[in-house]
């Protein structure tokens, strides 16, 4: 049906919209406390227009991050025995672990850039660490299901 190539193209493909989604999130909240610092004292318009790009990036990290967990699974349900008999299990481990290392290092970045906001860089990053151990523990006990199914026949 697919190939591992195939697979793999498409797993990074959702990686990569969600990890966008991260950059965009932390991008825009650095132009932000760079912009409109709030140690200066802070006016209402100034107060109006960091409250919107706030939830307006927020939404957009949120939608990454939910195409990233949908797709995934959806990923999983159509996929499943071939992904089980063409995706090895230490590729999966190795993929979760670059995800992890790499949201961080992203967020730790912004943080050594802007020490005000430091919370506010890490505060994504748990959304992407939970649907990401989400995705790990589907994905493993789809594995662990497929094995016994597939492979004992």
């Amino acid at each position: 049906m697919l190939t591992e190539k195939k697979l793999n193209k498409i797993n990074w493909t959702l990686t990569a919209i969600m990890l966008a989604g991260l950059l965009i999130y932390q991008l825009v909240y650095f132009i932000i406390d760079i912009w409109m610092p709030w140690r200066g004292g802070i006016t209402d318009q100034m107060f109006g227009i960091r409250f919107w790009s706030h939830t307006v990036v927020g939404v957009i990290q949120l939608l990454c991050q939910n195409l990233y967990l949908f797709g995934s699974v959806t990923m999983l349900i159509f996929f499943g025995k071939d992904h089980v008999e063409k995706l090895p299990y230490t590729k999966i481990i190795l993929y979760v672990v670059a995800v992890s290392v790499s949201s961080v290092l992203m967020a730790g970045l912004f943080s050594l850039l802007d020490r005000n906001g430091t919370g506010n860089y890490f505060y994504p990053v748990w959304t992407v660490l939970i649907s990401g151990a989400v995705v790990y523990i589907l994905r493993t006990l789809w594995y662990a299901a497929g094995y016994f199914i597939y492979k004992r026949k």
